[in-house]
């Protein structure tokens, strides 16, 4: 069934409460390119109403894993094999995720290659900060080899 935005005096409407779409307000108008046809509070109660049904940690999971799949092409337990494997630990420094988010503990990034997509193990919010910075300005440090010195002698302490 293909859904299609209705209007009404030009502007968009809700389709299950019949309010006005105010994008910003009660509305936004495309989520990477899929379009919403509910205003927030519908989309609220769509959500309440499916973790009533299946419960909360069967869907929050779900979410983890759509996320994961969607992004890393890896599934939840693919994830928490890679996790087992590394010990809980970030891959990179050794030490176990510290930065919360507004509930609880964030998990471990999945670090790949943007260019191959190949997955590389699973790190934390400082060490995956820092490979970004790192290959964002790689090619900015290969192409400039003067600046690379003036880089490294700054950072030495010899500028």
């Amino acid at each position: 069934m293909t859904r299609k935005l209705v209007f009404k005096n030009n502007v968009p409407i809700c389709q299950r409460c019949k309010c006005k779409l105010i994008i910003g307000k009660t509305w936004t108008a495309s989520r990477k390119g899929r379009r919403t046809y509910f205003c927030f509070d519908c989309l609220r109660h769509k959500r309440n109403k499916k973790i009533t049904e299946i419960g909360k940690e069967t869907y929050i999971n779900g979410r983890k894993d759509d996320h994961l799949k969607r992004t890393y092409g890896i599934s939840l337990k693919q994830y928490e094999l890679i996790l087992e494997k590394q010990n809980g630990v970030c891959k990179i420094c050794g030490k176990k995720e510290t930065v919360k988010n507004q509930y609880n503990l964030c998990r471990l990034s999945v670090e790949h290659c943007h260019k191959t997509g190949r997955i590389r193990g699973l790190v934390c919010w400082r060490c995956n900060i820092v490979i970004s910075i790192i290959e964002r300005y790689e090619r900015l440090v290969e192409d400039n080899p003067k600046l690379y010195k003036k880089l490294r002698d700054y950072l030495l302490g010899q500028a």
